[in-house]
């Protein structure tokens, strides 16, 4: 079985495969690397080394508008 993740050029997982789909920012990964990736959510690709991170993908209006929202349902 394959195992996929795929994500933008920035980095930022899209999601997780477990068969090949046509895009350009896919990358086949073994069984243990791909459930590792599961629990973070951008992808660093740097040669033959993949590392991960957890990155706070929203913009600050985003946050803004979350933020007024909690205010506003106390």
């Amino acid at each position: 079985m394959k195992y996929i993740i795929n994500y933008t050029k920035e980095g930022k997982i899209l999601g997780f495969l477990n068969k090949e789909q046509p895009t350009d920012f896919n990358i086949e990964v073994s069984n243990t690397i791909w459930f590792e990736a599961q629990s973070f959510n951008k992808i660093i690709i740097d040669g033959e080394n993949i590392s991960f991170e957890k990155v706070d993908w929203r913009t600050p209006e985003e946050i803004d508008n979350i933020r007024v929202q909690q205010i506003e349902a106390k």
